[in-house]
């Protein structure tokens, strides 16, 4: 896989977090929050959103801290979403269809880092 290819696909990645991102708005606190935790899950997850941003640019820029924080960051992620606890059958097709898609993507990257060439251009 080529650099210019996989550079393209976390400027995706990053667009494709914007989005939900902004899909996220549309819910109130009450549908979001299932127990009383809500402010240590809107601190803690807009931390973990920063430095997964901080990832991402690593990742384009090829320096060896974005491959190291970029599976941890996804898992945590995952947790926070589950611990969360909005429901699925809320959200809308389009919602779906993105949350889809950063599962493709999040793979794709995941396989470029770990079992392609491009993982030597970290080592560098």
């Amino acid at each position: 896989m080529s650099i210019k290819i996989f550079k393209n696909i976390i400027l995706s990645y990053f667009l494709l977090l914007f989005f939900l991102v902004l899909l996220s708005f549309q819910y109130s606190s009450d549908e979001l929050y299932s127990n009383g935790l809500q402010e240590f899950y809107v601190v803690f997850g807009g931390l973990v959103f920063l430095v997964f941003l901080y990832c991402l640019y690593s990742l384009y820029k090829f320096k060896p801290r974005g491959k190291k924080l970029f599976v941890p960051l996804v898992l945590i992620g995952s947790m926070l979403e589950y611990l969360i606890g909005y429901e699925t059958y809320n959200r809308s097709d389009l919602e779906r269809f993105l949350l889809n898609l950063e599962g493709v993507l999040v793979g794709i990257i995941f396989t470029c880092l770990y079992f392609t060439d491009l993982k030597k251009e970290f080592e560098k």
